[in-house]
């Protein structure tokens, strides 16, 4: 969203640190789970299990978490969060909450704590522009801030304003002439007493009043809403009764043509329609707009008969009494009507199910079934609206029939018609029984009462009131499992990426703008290892280079697919760095015969300085580079055209005169030791730059034994005849430090390993063997905090010091009832002596009695058998192969979950 300045975020940090040591109190928080804390918060509107429509209200356990001395956690997610209308609300709210607007008129603060709050507001302050920008934002956060106007916060108003055009304040006060119940000049007035010179304040306050008077007129130039509304934003201003009046004939047709569109329909809601319809209806002071109306509601029924994709399967529940409807006054609709443009959002899903009656073919009664949508009728959903269910029953129908369900949303009008014990302890049978990790919605139209029993569970979450923007659909994690492990299944083969069929169906189906805030999130770090191959591969389904001859959705589809291709673009200088990149991506576009595939292959070429490219291309000689450009960069552009490109060619091949770590950084050298053809042209600076990286305790904090062991190895197989004894001093003693740093985590885990020596194979001469790498994996999961390791199974010891190698996993899951784990790793080589079978009996037989969320990954150093039916079993993770990357994608899955 926004750059946090570098500076003041350490001042921050500094003050944190100051803060928490001087208060001394045991924080209830950890940095995990804070950021989980943040993210559910700015995602879905709430910490806890219940979700309140309604005016934005400070949250009190955000304010815990600022009290306790972690504000910079926050404002990390916070400024990395893509801006979209469903979460303007909570990202004012936390934004608030983060400036500590109110500190300045507290009395009896501590030197230290007023530093920190202090520390963390200026930090904030220049997210600002980027989270109140809209004026509905800025009414929330007036009404965030009506008891605490500081000087600070003055500032912050008048800031907001002042940014702004003279254009641009014509169409705010036209179209939004009050904020928080007043007018633009009321608030203005208010920011009088932080001017020195007032003409400055006047000449503002002047213009706000000229436009409010002259309306549209104060700008003759600007004639139609078009001039400064895109369509989109036009749909949802449609209520508005300033901006439907402004429409021209020339707004009315480029709205039509919006409505009509594929591209737009994927990004709107049933909901969200329905109230534009019908409050745009409610005009009364208006003509009545025949043609607009009729454009909505031809929009409401093609959404509704439009299928999507999303990859969980859910039950959708309907308990509504068409005797409870009411009519809400500011809208006019029903909450019958409401109710079931929720159904249809929720039933458009090809995944989604709802049980009904049918009756049986010999006419002697009726047998129930879950359908599809499509199945029952492709309809609306109203002609449902007779049949009425148990919802209890439901949930306790899907256990005999064994039916794999990720969600039960349960949709109703009042809390009366919610039977929450009984619903409940079905559910929680159900999670014993089928699916341990399925989660419950339940969904109150017109409101919900409180349930203390469901207070602070995570897998229940009850909406109580539905807006406009209450359905959004739920990609994110799929997208993040795919860069992590390079596939969206939970059978893992390390090293490769797929073009995984998930993702291409979500990319397929409009989702793609969700992926794409992936690729800005991860670090430069990530692009090079160990994420590399899996962000390349998402690059290339994203822009479409994996052509598909018998997929063809119409001119709508293809539009949507290059707007999601230009947007995805711009990464590719980000993610592909390297020639081992170029090559990669090479070969995934390789059938791709477009103009946009070779354009950047020649941006790899001509965006890099000419020292740089001679210094890549003798470092990784053996890719073709020269035939590489002559293929895209002279064909697009001629032979002559980038002439320091053309001279690098008649350069190479000669003697590299130079330092390694000029062209790569430090970090990827020691990531390239392995390669005998780059560590041969180290020089003695190289080697000295890696030696003091070696011994940096910051870089050690980060490092993974398994990752430096390995390129040790590596590298000492390739170098028997000579080997470098200083390099292998500071790998060895760097490998030492590493042993003994912790890794931080709040995952509790239990460490299984199965080695067996006979199973091992050599993978050079210096020692790297397949059990030699499984203790080095060992050695990273055994130094995570709140790991924990059976040294004697017999007696149910636990120990990090000693282990039993060959540790049976059935036998270590059994004794392990007397504790709970988040996770279960079990190390193994090829699972010859596993009974993977068993492992998973056992395993869910300990979620059944112990933990309903906890989760196994098995990892095997050379591979793992393929287990059919495990595909997208979300609590079971099957890794097979182990290179050096391994523990730094499982250390994001053991922090994170």
């Amino acid at each position: 969203m926004g750059e946090l300045n570098q500076a003041r975020m350490e001042e921050l940090i500094k003050a944190e640190d100051a803060y928490r040591n001087e208060a001394m109190s045991a924080s209830v928080f950890e940095v995990d789970a804070i950021v989980k804390m943040a993210k559910r918060f700015l995602d879905v509107g709430t910490i806890t299990s219940r979700l309140q429509s309604g005016p934005p209200e400070i949250n009190e356990k955000i304010k815990d978490v600022i009290d306790f001395g972690y504000g910079s956690i926050l404002l990390k997610q916070l400024s990395v969060l893509e801006l979209t209308e469903v979460n303007e609300k909570s990202r004012v709210t936390l934004f608030v909450q983060l400036c500590s607007l109110a500190m300045e008129q507290e009395m009896g603060l501590t030197t230290v704590r007023r530093r920190y709050l202090s520390a963390l507001r200026k930090a904030a302050l220049p997210l600002f522009v980027y989270v109140v920008y809209s004026p509905i934002q800025l009414g929330y956060f007036l009404s965030l801030t009506v008891n605490e106007r500081t000087f600070t916060c003055l500032k912050l108003i008048a800031r907001w304003y002042r940014n702004k055009s003279k254009e641009e304040l014509i169409i705010i006060v036209h179209f939004w002439p009050k904020v928080d119940g007043t007018t633009h000049h009321d608030v203005w007035r208010h920011c009088r007493s932080i001017f020195k010179e007032q003409i400055v304040f006047e000449e503002m306050a002047d213009l706000i009043e000229q436009v409010e008077l002259d309306n549209l007129m104060a700008d003759p130039h600007m004639r139609s809403v078009g001039d400064y509304l895109s369509e989109e934003v036009a749909i949802r201003y449609l209520p508005q009764k300033s901006v439907a009046r402004a429409f021209s004939q020339r707004d009315r047709m480029e709205i039509g043509r919006c409505l009509k569109s594929e591209e737009w329909l994927r990004k709107t809601s049933a909901v969200e329609i329905l109230f534009i319809a019908k409050l745009f209806e409610n005009h009364t002071d208006m003509d009545t707009d025949f043609a607009m109306n009729t454009r909505l509601k031809r929009a409401y029924t093609v959404l509704c008969s439009s299928p999507t994709y999303v990859s969980k399967s859910v039950c959708v529940i309907r308990i509504v009494k068409r005797s409870a409807s009411v009519r809400r006054p500011e809208s006019g609709l029903q909450s019958l009507e409401i109710c079931t443009a929720v159904l249809e959002d929720l039933m458009r899903n090809q995944n989604a199910r709802m049980y009904n009656q049918h009756p049986k073919e010999d006419g002697s009664g009726t047998y129930g079934k879950f359908s599809t949508k499509y199945e029952v009728s492709p309809g609306p959903l109203s002609c449902f609206e007779k049949n009425q269910y148990d919802a209890a029953a439901i949930i306790k129908s899907a256990v005999p029939i064994n039916l794999f369900l990720d969600c039960f949303v349960i949709v109703g009008i009042t809390p009366s018609v919610f039977k929450m014990d009984r619903i409940m302890v079905e559910f929680d049978e159900y999670k014993k029984v089928v699916n341990p990790n399925s989660k419950l919605i339940f969904i109150g139209v017109d409101g919900l009462s409180m349930y203390p029993p469901v207070d602070g569970r995570q897998d229940i979450l009850m909406v109580s009131g539905v807006t406009e923007y209450t359905i959004a659909q739920q990609m994110h994690d799929l997208g993040t499992r795919y860069l992590l492990f390079g596939t969206t299944t939970s059978q893992i083969a390390t090293g490769r990426a797929f073009l995984d069929s998930t993702i291409i169906r979500i990319i397929r189906c409009g989702y793609g703008s969700i992926l794409i805030p992936l690729l800005r999130q991860l670090s430069a770090s990530d692009c090079m290892f160990p994420f590399a191959t899996n962000c390349i591969t998402l690059f290339t389904m994203l822009c479409s280079f994996v052509p598909d001859e018998n997929y063809n959705n119409g001119p709508e589809y293809w539009q949507y697919a290059l707007a999601l291709k230009d947007a995805t673009m711009p990464y590719f200088e980000f993610i592909v760095t390297t020639p081992d990149h170029l090559n990669l991506y090479r070969k995934l576009t390789e059938n791709c015969v477009g103009q946009d595939r070779s354009e950047l292959l020649t941006k790899w070429f001509t965006k890099k300085p000419p020292s740089l490219l001679k210094g890549l291309m003798y470092l990784y000689n053996d890719y073709p580079y020269e035939d590489i450009w002559n293929d895209s960069g002279r064909e697009l552009y001629g032979v002559h055209f980038y002439r320091a490109v053309e001279n690098c060619f008649q350069a190479f091949p000669c003697i590299f005169v130079g330092k390694v770590v000029d062209v790569l950084t430090v970090d990827a050298t020691i990531q390239e030791l392995s390669n005998d053809s780059i560590a041969d042209l180290m020089i003695f600076e190289d080697k000295l730059a890696v030696y003091r990286r070696l011994v940096d305790a910051h870089y050690l904090e980060k490092a993974s034994y398994l990752n430096l062991f390995f390129h040790m190895k590596t590298h000492h197989g390739n170098h028997l005849e000579s080997p470098d004894t200083n390099l292998l001093y500071y790998m060895e003693d760097a490998l030492r430090t590493v042993r003994e740093m912790e890794k931080n985590t709040m995952r509790n885990i239990c460490v299984i390993p199965h080695v067996y020596e006979e199973e091992s194979r050599d993978r050079n001469n210096a020692g790297l063997t397949s059990s030699t790498i499984a203790a080095a994996l060992l050695e990273d999961l055994m130094r995570t905090r709140k790991a924990k390791v059976f040294a004697n199974v017999n007696h149910g010891d636990y120990n990090i010091g000693s282990f039993n190698h060959h540790a049976d996993p059935v036998e270590v899951i059994e004794f392990a009832k007397t504790q709970r784990f988040d996770f279960f790793v079990v190390v193994t080589i090829s699972a010859h002596n596993l009974v993977l079978e068993d492992v998973i009996l056992k395993f869910n037989e300990y979620r059944r009695m112990v933990n309903a969320f906890s989760k196994l990954i098995i990892v095997a150093v050379d591979n793992l058998p393929i287990l059919h039916g495990l595909e997208h079993v979300d609590n079971v993770m099957l890794i097979s192969g182990v290179n050096e990357n391994t523990f730094l994608v499982l250390d994001r899955l053991l922090r994170f979950g």
